[in-house]
């Protein structure tokens, strides 16, 4: 930056106006020299909110249990837009508990499901479906996309346990104020699972 003219002083700190003001600007004298300044007064807040939020049925606010009879009543457990923020998804997370986890099977159950989960994108009036998930091995194979995709068992005593996660490149983005929401429907009887849930991770824009 320039000298200022050694004949010029300043008798007040001069303050650079803006939209936000978060800019101050002072003469100050340094070897001899008149310098200008320029230092920010308050620091912008550029770390946006996180989002951790489990799947609830009743529209988005009851219970977060997965382990429900979907069998006559398909439940719907859903994460919905927010009214006033942009919700930016970057993760899906299904965590499960059960005694006995077979691949063939779902989770610990004796069998396949008949009708099977159905995970839904619902953006921009645009619904769609993953195929359905009617054992444990479909988390894999028709659920945990992406570049951070991952699918585990984990065998213990007592209650073996399944991580699935999709977490593709692109997020899934929630318009504020929409009906955009991300549905997890389940359609067949799983109340026999000890533990089923799902989480979804992101932040707020």
């Amino acid at each position: 930056m320039g000298d200022l003219d050694r004949n010029i002083q300043a008798s007040a700190p001069v303050t650079i106006t803006g939209p936000d003001e978060l800019y101050k600007a002072d003469v100050i004298r340094e070897d001899n020299v008149n310098k200008m300044l320029v230092k920010a007064t308050t620091v912008p807040d550029t770390v946006s909110e996180l989002i951790f939020e489990r799947f609830k049925d009743g529209g988005g606010v009851g219970s977060s249990n997965l382990a429900v009879n979907g069998s006559t009543t398909q439940v719907t457990f859903q994460i919905n837009a927010h009214p006033t923020k942009k919700k930016i998804i970057r993760d899906i997370k299904f965590n499960a508990f059960d005694g006995g986890i077979k691949v063939d099977t779902f989770l610990g159950q004796n069998s396949p499901l008949t009708n099977g989960v159905v995970v839904r994108l619902s953006v921009n009036g645009i619904s769609q479906d993953f195929l359905p998930i009617k054992t444990t091995q479909d988390f894999d194979g028709h659920f945990a996309y992406g570049d951070g995709a991952r699918f585990d068992i984990v065998t213990a005593s007592g209650n073996d346990s399944m991580v699935a996660v999709f977490s593709p490149r692109e997020p899934i983005v929630l318009s504020a104020g929409s009906v955009d929401k991300v549905s997890i429907i389940i359609r067949d009887n799983l109340t026999n699972i000890s533990f089923f849930e799902c989480v979804a991770f992101g932040l707020f824009d």
